[in-house]
């Protein structure tokens, strides 16, 4: 039956899955695929698969610090570059040192 199909596809997804080199687009879609299955566990009020589901959902969420995308890596160099103006500005040089440190 499809369910036993399932069943059985289901590991081996995630082992093949566990192998392959994590991305930032891997992994907004496993976020996204669990939170699909979650809404799907709360529709039909499975409360009990809820509580795994969201913790995997909250770690993925979490995962996502490793994997800036392009964007957020710039915001970041021009934060950390204010941060150093700054800093030069008000003559604190061990901490201007230290942010372009950072930046380099």
């Amino acid at each position: 039956t499809a369910a036993e199909l399932e069943a059985k596809i289901a590991p081996l997804k995630e082992a093949m899955e566990a192998k392959r080199p994590l991305t930032r687009t891997l992994l907004e879609s496993m976020i996204e695929e669990t939170q699909v299955k979650l809404d799907d566990a709360l529709a039909r009020k499975a409360y009990d698969e809820c509580a795994p589901l969201q913790k995997k959902v909250n770690g993925l969420i979490k995962k996502r610090d490793d994997l800036p995308t392009i964007s957020e890596l710039k915001q970041a160099v021009k934060k950390a570059e204010k941060a150093v103006a700054d800093a030069a500005a008000r003559r604190n040089f061990s901490a201007a040192a230290s942010g372009q440190g950072a930046i380099d």
